[in-house]
């Protein structure tokens, strides 16, 4: 497609011409002018499907160039490309111009060139004579190809700053109008899409990279889902998770024939669940296939959820990846714990006996001693080791050694101190609290030492009741010793309990567990209150 020709200066006829012949003359110059720019248009709207279509990018931009200089019929065109980090433009594709031009040469882009201006401002730039140009400075690339007028665009992009300029330039004399410049921005408009839609590929191939990368790291699958349909699309690694050829038909009831019975109805259950609308959506199953490498069963988990598309059949995607470490991992950490709780049972067990033991032989050197004094120490340090003993034997008879039911604990205890009790009624009352062992046992110390101070010191004449109470006000916990005996001594000074013993064992009791301890009247007899945390304040030794 060639331009026509400028036409030629007007000469005076030597014959006077008439309007009719001027009006003719004119229409000509129209037609052509018309014919000219339905060309334009019909370059710009088959530029617009390529531009549609184009994967090359570099190869678009030539194209670009090679037809805005036939719409043109200029001899030259350039597509220069913005680079920020020189401040100055590369000419990136063109047409016309000297060998190594083209992808090395870069111009300056301030405001004093056209490109620059245009690139700066947004507005188009006509100069149809650079040679006597006052408002820019020609630049040398034009001037070392003989260019006399040029037109620049702004070639605008999605991104802060726009991809660059289109420039058409031409050595020969002549005019550009605004016409020409709605040409050259139709052009420029569609580089700017394209060049757009090719930034979106290149992000969403470079995502697609990454993810596959990630997923292939992990090991995982991808997987979608159709519901209504049943289709199921399963990548080459599920399949291979699965155990089944990568080629293989797959489909939901192909899969529920690939799993046992169990796996089947762990399925369907997930499915329901994840299509259920009062749910979250959320997809989950874990199931056992053999693996054709080990001949073992492996466990694989698939993990989704509901990806709603307005129109649309509703479709679960999500990822598959073996937890075959992971089971085997819970399944011997699960034999570990029951071997540890074993240990810690039979542990428990042998320290009990050898406290009987012990609490034996005090109890021969309690019966053999000849003053009562030192039998009454005797018996105490007796009673005490035996106490301990119970403990030991309660702690290895729980389901979980690391945490004690308190309530049923202190329940427990209380009995077999009314075994010896003879004359005393011993009774507990209290609901139902989980307390760490470790904080559980000088708690039991604590009802063993003010029971047997009630059972010894309460009723001098006989026996009488003693009641033991716990009560819970959230994570304050509150133990009562009561008894209906004499009551308390009027010296009584829990802050020096120097001359008793057992006292002095309650005093320390109470201090290792943090608690609030009073003594009062209980008109008839005395009552020991102790209030403590559930939890110690370090926060060590609980238990949920």
């Amino acid at each position: 497609m060639s331009r026509p020709p400028e036409p030629a200066p007007f000469e005076p006829s030597p014959r006077p011409a008439t309007r009719e012949a001027e009006r003719r003359i004119d229409e000509g110059a129209g037609r052509e002018e018309l014919a000219w720019r339905l060309r334009q248009q019909a370059v710009v709207s088959d530029f617009g499907g390529m531009a549609l279509e184009a994967r090359d990018l570099d190869a678009l931009l030539q194209r670009a160039c090679e037809l805005c200089a036939e719409g043109l019929g200029a001899r030259f065109a350039k597509v220069l490309e913005w680079r920020p980090a020189e401040k100055r433009f590369l000419v990136r594709a063109g047409v016309g111009w000297k060998p190594g031009v083209v992808g090395e040469a870069t111009l300056g882009a301030d405001l004093e060139s056209p490109a620059g201006f245009a690139f700066h401002t947004g507005k188009p730039v006509i100069s149809n004579h650079l040679t006597d140009e006052t408002r820019f400075r020609t630049p040398e690339l034009l001037r070392e190809h003989g260019v006399k007028r040029a037109i620049n665009v702004l070639i605008r992009s999605a991104e802060a700053s726009p991809f660059g300029v289109l420039e058409v330039d031409s050595p020969d004399p002549g005019a550009f109008e605004e016409a020409d410049v709605a040409f050259l921005q139709g052009v420029a408009n569609l580089l700017g899409g394209a060049l757009e839609r090719a930034r979106v590929a290149g992000d969403l191939a470079e995502t697609r990279q990454r993810l596959h990368a990630a997923l292939d790291a992990a090991e995982m699958g991808v997987l979608d889902f159709d519901p209504r349909s049943g289709e199921l699309h399963l990548d080459a690694r599920c399949m291979r998770l699965l155990g089944l050829p990568v080629d293989a038909e797959m489909s939901y009831e192909r899969l529920l024939q690939c799993v046992g019975p169990k796996d089947q109805v762990a399925i369907e259950q997930a499915v329901r669940r994840t299509l259920d609308p009062s749910g979250s959506g959320e997809f989950y199953v874990e199931i056992q296939v053999p693996s054709p490498q080990d001949h073992e069963v492996h466990y694989i988990a698939a993990r989704g959820r509901v990806l709603a598309r307005p129109g649309r059949p509703v479709l679960v995607v999500g990822i598959a990846f073996d937890v075959t470490y992971r089971r085997r991992a819970e399944e011997l950490m699960r034999v570990a714990l029951e071997h540890k709780d074993m240990l810690v049972r039979e542990v428990s067990h042998r320290v009990k006996n050898s406290l009987q033991l012990v609490a034996g032989v005090l109890a021969l050197q309690a019966r053999a001693a000849k003053h009562e004094e030192v039998r009454q120490a005797l018996t105490a340090a007796q009673t005490r080791l035996q106490t301990i003993g119970q403990i030991h034997d309660q702690l290895w008879r729980q389901p979980d050694v690391q945490e004690v039911e308190l309530g049923a604990f202190l329940r427990s205890l209380c009995d077999k101190l009314q075994e010896n009790a003879h004359g005393h009624a011993l009774t507990f009352a209290g609901p139902q609290v989980v307390m760490a062992t470790d904080r559980a046992v000088p708690v039991a110390l604590l009802v063993n030492e003010l029971v047997t101070n009630a059972f010894k010191y309460a009723y001098p004449d006989g026996g009488g009741p003693v009641e033991v109470t716990l009560s819970a006000d959230g994570e304050r916990l509150t133990l009562e010793v009561a008894d209906q005996g004499v009551g308390l001594p009027p010296d009584l000074d829990l802050s020096e309990p120097r001359e008793s013993l057992g006292m002095r064992v309650v005093s320390g009791l109470v201090r290792q567990l943090g608690a609030e301890f009073e003594a009062r009247d209980n008109a008839p007899g005395a009552r020991f209150v102790m209030r403590f945390d559930r939890v110690d304040a370090a926060g060590e030794g609980s238990a949920t």
